[in-house]
């Protein structure tokens, strides 16, 4: 089993039946994380609702879910591992 530090990942999910997304906070190590730290994003990546910054990689995520309306989640990986 491999633990991701600091903030190797960004994840996303898509809001069910809105134009909205969750993302992971910019520069929040994971294992300080809580549900507060999540950002709340539009379809453009625009900052709708949150304490923080949104992950600087939302642009590819967003991409996948305007392009493809079925996609529910994203996970942007930058382990050594992979």
């Amino acid at each position: 089993m491999v633990m991701v530090m600091h903030s190797q990942v960004n994840m996303s999910a898509r809001i069910p039946r809105t134009d909205y997304v969750l993302v992971t906070a910019s520069g929040v190590p994971y294992v300080n994380m809580g549900p507060d730290d999540i950002v709340t994003v539009d379809l453009q990546g625009q900052k709708v609702h949150a304490i923080h910054e949104p992950t600087s990689e939302r642009a590819i995520h967003m991409m996948a879910y305007r392009t493809s309306p079925q996609v529910g989640g994203c996970v942007h990986v930058e382990s050594p591992y992979v």
